[in-house]
């Protein structure tokens, strides 16, 4: 009967579930109000599987230029400080599942999941650990890595961990609201553990992060601090490294035992800490594309992560996303303090730690044409005489946002 259904309707079959509250009426995309606003039936001018609609039934404003763009980049034409990166696809790890990887535990990419989830606690229950059927298995508390198949991998599409880079499969709408700006919305109910969209935009430095936000606005700057983020999750995880060791230059870049170069860059005292050099003004805040619960004051410690001393001297820093001027529909989630989406780390193009693919799921079911949401978990008091109210009206909400 689904399987009928979703081909005479807008919903794909990635959407089917057995939850009875998960409605299969299409819901219009056009506006249900009077109003003669605006209305665009695709913002990202078919860069997207399906269309991304925008309505204002508020008033008369109109979206600010922006350029759409589905998934991240690093390089501006001209700009010789941008970040020099390549997913050579020769790094990747790959599985050679004949069966579209039914067997999670013969799946070499599952493993890497299931490794990343068991180093921070979780149980060793394929249920609970990566995809499920093409949901998130953990939707409620994300914390540990996904790994998705890859370029190298034998499996198909429809191998059940190729979830982002299937693309968005929801029909998301920008819509205006009361007083929170601009929003996205899902036309169709969403059930839980589904994938949403990513957060895409122009991949910073944290020196470029820093400066572009002091001098154009950080409200849509996201910070990719995963490794952050895990490693204080880990209790004692570098508690066995001495300093001495991590500050040592004379590290074998290689042997004949084919181990992975362990060049480290000596510590100086010019190193830029996590919070942002120094030398650069403190007015830029930062979303975390992380779990990490926000606290309502400085919930970290502002010091040299020892993980990013092994990509050398300058990447020592937390990179960051920056939506402003090019990025895709995620740039318009608003915050909440109660949020019904949630931010998983995903690797899928790179298995690169500083730069893995923020994408977010539903936390829970979630009715048609209800506001997405995701928290922005930022630091209150960490940008100094800068004040920003939340508006979320949740029952848990923390009166503000910075």
């Amino acid at each position: 009967m689904y399987l009928n259904f979703v081909l005479s309707t807008d919903l794909f079959v990635d959407q089917f579930c057995f939850d009875p509250s998960v409605s299969l009426v299409s819901r219009s995309a056009r506006k249900t109000s009077g109003n003669d606003g605006l209305f665009i039936e695709d913002i990202s001018s078919g860069k997207e599987p399906v269309p991304i609609s925008c309505v204002n039934e508020i008033d008369d404003d109109l979206l600010t230029e922006f350029e759409y763009k589905s998934t991240r980049f690093w390089r501006r034409d001209g700009d010789p400080t941008d970040i020099d990166f390549s997913s050579d696809p020769n790094f990747l790890v790959c599985c050679d599942c004949p069966n579209d990887c039914e067997d999670k535990t013969k799946c070499a990419c599952y493993q890497l999941s299931r490794e990343s989830a068991l180093a921070l606690g979780a149980k060793d229950k394929a249920q609970d650990i990566g995809f499920a059927y093409k949901r998130l298995a953990s939707a409620r508390k994300p914390k540990s890595a996904v790994y998705e198949c890859n370029s190298r991998c034998k499996c198909s599409s429809r191998c059940g961990n190729r979830v982002l880079q299937s693309g968005i499969r929801l029909r998301l709408q920008v819509f205006k609201t009361l007083n929170r700006g601009w929003g996205v919305r899902c036309l169709d109910d969403i059930p839980k553990g589904a994938f949403v969209c990513t957060y895409s935009g122009r991949i910073l430095t944290e020196e470029q992060a820093n400066k572009d936000g002091y001098r154009f606005g950080d409200e849509y700057l996201a910070e990719l601090d995963h490794i952050e983020v895990v490693e204080k999750l880990k209790d004692g995880y570098e508690s066995d490294v001495s300093e001495e060791l991590l500050s040592s230059s004379n590290w074998a870049s290689g042997d004949e035992d084919g181990e992975l170069p362990r060049k480290i860059a000596k510590r100086t005292e010019k190193r830029p800490s996590f919070g942002g050099p120094s030398s650069l003004p403190r007015g830029v805040a930062f979303k975390s594309t992380s779990y990490r619960q926000s606290t309502g004051y400085l919930s970290f410690v502002k010091s040299i992560n020892k993980t990013r001393l092994l990509f050398g001297e300058r990447e020592c820093g937390c990179f960051a996303v920056d939506a402003k001027s090019a990025g895709n529909v995620g740039r318009f989630l608003n915050h909440s303090c109660s949020p019904n989406l949630c931010v998983q780390n995903v690797f899928v193009d790179t298995h690169d730690l500083r730069f893995p693919t923020v994408a977010f799921f539903s936390k829970r079911a979630i009715r048609a044409k209800v506001e997405l949401t995701w928290d922005y978990s930022y630091d209150i008091g960490s940008v100094p005489g800068k004040i920003v109210k939340c508006h979320c009206n949740s029952s848990v909400c923390r009166g503000r946002l910075l």
